[in-house]
């Protein structure tokens, strides 16, 4: 693929600002038919990177705990899957969720991230690929069947009940072990 600069500043924009198909095109003075392949196609290569970007290949050896989260991207309700799944409770509308790993040894390198799915699917059941109660039927490729041995996540309270690779952060920890478990 012969890689066009103005094409990767549009896929880039989209994913900034997940704009309609015609407001992308009278921003960047194309016609929707265009907008809709050009992007496409750039947003799938721009995807297509994180298999060599974001990974735990050169993760410190000293690095023994990274912080985990999942966050929250403001999206319009999907016309055509209208559901409560996309329901975000951290801004009361519809959303898409991205989970994150950074190593904090590294200047918050991204190790691991997975996404989009809809927001109202609970964080650990994101890290475990599945529900709790399913997890013969959990995706293998998900952060629990990634995770190294030799780290352990640090997490909110949303990550509870899975204590062999998520220490949870929680309000009644002393400030000395808060801040143990943050560097």
């Amino acid at each position: 693929m012969k890689l066009d600069i103005e094409s990767v500043l549009m896929g880039m924009c989209w994913l900034r600002l997940y704009e309609t198909e015609e407001v992308t095109a009278g921003r960047w003075g194309y016609g929707e038919k265009h907008i809709r392949e050009v992007v496409r196609e750039y947003v799938q290569w721009i995807g297509a990177l994180k298999e060599f970007k974001i990974t735990f290949k050169g993760l410190d050896p000293n690095c023994k705990y990274a912080p985990i989260d999942d966050t929250h991207v403001r999206v319009e309700e999907f016309k055509c899957d209208p559901s409560s799944k996309w329901y975000s409770h951290k801004f009361n509308g519809p959303g898409l969720g991205f989970e994150a790993v950074c190593d904090p040894t590294n200047k918050g390198r991204m190790l691991w991230a997975e996404g989009p799915h809809p927001a109202a699917m609970h964080d650990i059941t994101t890290f475990r690929g599945g529900k709790k109660n399913q997890k013969k039927n959990w995706k293998k490729d998900s952060l629990y069947h990634r995770l190294p041995d030799t780290l352990m996540l640090v997490g909110d309270s949303a990550y509870s009940g899975q204590t062999d690779k998520i220490t949870t952060t929680m309000d009644g920890h002393a400030p000395l072990t808060k801040n143990y478990l943050q560097e």
